[in-house]
C-alpha cells in the first residue's frame, strides 16, 4: 500500500507543481509587464473571484469524494451533474444581480468562476476515482493553456488585470471539456430530470461547510482589501506576490493530502489508524514546521530583485513568515480529513468562523499599525485554529473521535 501511496503522490505533486507553479513562475514577467498598479488591482480581482467561487461550488467537490468513498462508484457521474447545474443556476442569478446593479465586473468573476467551479467538480471525480492519470493530464493541460494565454494576451493585447482573468478562464475551462470526454465514469446520457435525493446530498454536506470556507479564504484574501485601504498600491503588490510565492508550498501540501486522503480513510475504515496513532502523527509534524520558512529566509534578497525589482524589498521576509504560517496547515490536513470522515462539518465550520473571525479583526488592528505586523496575521489565526481543534480532536473529556 504505502508503494502506491508514494507513486500516486508523486503523480499529484507533478500535475500541482506545474498547474500552479506556472502562475508562480509567471510572476517576474507579470509584475514587469503589469506595473505596479494593474498587479495591485488583480490581487483584487483575484480575491473576487475566490469568493465567488465558494458560492457557486458549495463544497461540492468534496461532496463527491465522500459519496464515492462511503457508497462507491454508482450514481458518481449524475452526482457530478446534478453539482454542474446547480452551479450553472447560482452563477445566472449572480449575474443578473450584478447587471441589475451595474456592477459589470462581479458579472465577469462570477463566469471565470463558473470555469473554475466545473474544473474542480471533474478534478473531483477523477481524483474520487482514482484515475490519476486523467487528474494529470487535466492539470498539465491547465498549466500550460495558462501559460500560452498569458503570454499571447499580454504581447498582443494588453498586460491588464482584465487579460489576466481572461487567461485563467481558459486554463479552467479547456481541460474540464478535456475531462467531460475522458474520464470513465462518462458512460450515460444526461438526463434531464434532476434528482432531488442527489440535489439534497450535495446541500446537506455543503451548506454547513459554507462557512468554513468562507473563512479558509479570507485568509490571504481578507488582508489585501485592509492593505489597498490603509498602504500603497506598491505594498498591495508586494505583499500578493509574496503570498503567491509562499502559496506553491502550501499548493504542494495539498496535493499531498490529495494523494493521501483515499488511502486515509481506508486506514479508518479498517481501524489500522486509531486515536492514539493518528494523535502522536500530529505532534510529530510540529517538529519540521520551522525547517520551511528557514530554507526560505536564507534565499538572498538579491535573487528577489533580480527577479522581480528593486522596489520590491520585502518580499524574502515576507514570503518566509506567509509560508510559517502555511506550514501548520500540515498538522491541520492530519485533523481535518479526520472529522471530515466522522462527519464533523459543523464541529469543523465553527472553529473555521472562530479562527476567520480572530483573523479578520487582527488584519484590520495590524493594518492601522504596519505591513510588517500584518504579514504575521496568517500564522496567529491558524496558529488558534490548531489549538482549538487539537482541543475538541484528542482531549478526553471532549474529544469527537474514537
Amino acid at each position: 500500500m504505502s508503494k502506491i501511496i508514494l507513486k500516486e503522490s508523486y503523480l499529484y505533486i507533478i500535475g500541482e507543481i506545474i498547474s500552479k507553479g506556472i502562475p508562480v513562475l509567471l510572476l517576474p514577467y507579470m509584475a514587469k509587464k503589469m506595473g505596479v498598479n494593474e498587479l495591485a488591482e488583480y490581487s483584487i480581482y483575484q480575491s473576487i473571484i475566490a469568493f465567488s467561487s465558494i458560492c457557486l461550488l458549495l463544497s461540492m467537490d468534496g461532496a463527491i469524494a465522500r459519496y464515492y468513498h462511503r457508497y462507491g462508484f454508482r450514481a458518481i457521474e449524475r452526482l457530478k451533474n446534478v453539482a454542474s447545474f446547480i452551479s450553472a443556476v447560482l452563477c445566472l442569478i449572480f449575474i443578473l444581480i450584478s447587471y441589475l446593479f451595474s456592477y459589470y465586473y462581479m458579472a465577469m468573476a462570477c463566469l471565470v468562476s463558473f470555469c473554475y467551479v466545473i474544473y474542480m467538480l471533474n478534478l473531483s471525480v477523477a481524483q474520487a476515482s482514482r484515475q490519476v492519470d486523467k487528474y494529470l493530464a487535466a492539470q498539465l493541460i491547465s498549466g500550460f493553456v495558462l501559460l500560452i494565454s498569458i503570454i499571447l494576451f499580454f504581447e498582443f493585447s494588453e498586460a491588464t488585470s482584465e487579460t489576466r482573468i481572461y487567461a485563467s478562464a481558459l486554463s479552467w475551462f479547456l481541460p474540464s471539456f478535456w475531462l467531460v470526454f475522458n474520464l470513465k465514469t462518462y458512460k450515460h446520457k444526461i438526463r434531464k430530470k434532476i434528482n432531488m435525493k442527489h440535489a439534497l446530498y450535495l446541500f446537506s454536506f455543503g451548506l454547513p461547510l459554507l462557512l468554513h470556507s468562507f473563512s479558509g479564504m479570507l485568509k490571504g484574501h481578507v488582508e489585501r482589501f485592509f492593505i489597498n485601504e490603509s498602504f500603497s498600491k506598491t505594498a498591495l503588490a508586494e505583499y500578493f506576490l509574496a503570498m503567491q510565492i509562499a502559496s506553491i508550498f502550501y499548493l504542494l501540501l495539498l496535493a499531498l493530502n490529495r494523494a493521501i486522503v483515499p488511502h486515509f480513510y481506508s486506514e479508518m475504515k479498517s481501524s489500522s489508524l486509531n486515536i492514539k496513532v493518528i494523535e502522536k502523527l500530529v505532534l510529530k509534524s510540529f517538529l519540521i514546521i520551522p525547517i520551511f520558512p528557514f530554507l526560505v529566509y536564507l534565499i538572498p534578497d538579491q535573487i528577489f530583485y533580480f527577479f522581480f525589482g528593486n522596489e520590491y524589498m520585502n518580499l524574502n521576509k515576507w514570503t518566509s513568515i506567509l509560508v510559517l504560517g502555511y506550514a501548520l496547515m500540515i498538522p491541520y490536513f492530519i485533523m481535518v480529513n479526520v472529522l471530515f470522515y466522522k462527519a464533523k462539518n459543523k464541529l469543523i465550520s465553527t472553529i473555521s468562523v472562530i479562527a476567520a473571525g480572530v483573523h479578520v479583526i487582527i488584519s484590520y488592528l495590524f493594518s492601522k499599525i504596519s505591513m510588517d505586523l500584518l504579514v504575521y496575521t496568517l500564522f496567529i489565526s491558524s496558529l488558534l485554529q490548531l489549538i482549538v481543534m487539537y482541543f475538541y480532536t484528542f482531549n478526553s473529556k471532549v474529544k469527537v473521535i474514537k
